[in-house]
């Protein structure tokens, strides 16, 4: 009976680590499309300005104010998505080298791109904020992973 139970214990605590990874997958698809949305704001709003800089030129009037308020609107949604880039890339656990801008993996101490060394684990978890939202720590993942590792004969030789 006692290895029914821990059978149990142990098929709850699978179903919990699926569910959080499922919900931490999702958590990435809506960052992945609030990016792709941004993005095709970006676009339509500088075409937009383009298309006010050349009926400008043509007519020859002042259309300034509303140039810089389409100016002001691409820097807000550009901030926006470096915000959304940076958010994705803590739920993916990934950083970025601050010299070029690539991708670098946590456990890399130079940038493969540039060659320039990377801040230090210790170093970054003191600067590094905790999002807000379901993504875990990689410690509480590798930890909760362990289950997936023990042979199915320790439970059932009890």
């Amino acid at each position: 009976m006692e290895v029914i139970g821990e059978l149990v214990n142990k098929a709850k605590t699978v179903t919990d680590f699926v569910g959080k990874k499922a919900g931490e997958v999702l958590d990435v698809s809506r960052l992945k499309l609030g990016s792709a949305q941004l993005q095709a704001g970006i676009r339509r709003n500088f075409e937009h300005l383009g298309e006010l800089v050349y009926h400008a030129h043509v007519s020859g009037r002042d259309v300034q104010p509303v140039i810089s308020q389409c100016i002001a609107d691409i820097q807000k949604q550009i901030e926006e998505l470096e915000a959304l880039e940076e958010k994705l890339r803590s739920c993916q656990h990934r950083k970025i080298c601050p010299q070029c801008g690539a991708p670098v993996k946590p456990d890399q101490n130079y940038c493969a791109k540039c060659g320039k060394q990377q801040e230090s684990a210790a170093g970054a978890q003191l600067k590094a904020e905790k999002p807000a939202d379901s993504c875990d720590s990689q410690l509480q993942e590798e930890e909760e992973m362990a289950v997936f590792n023990q042979p199915l004969d320790t439970f059932l030789d009890r």
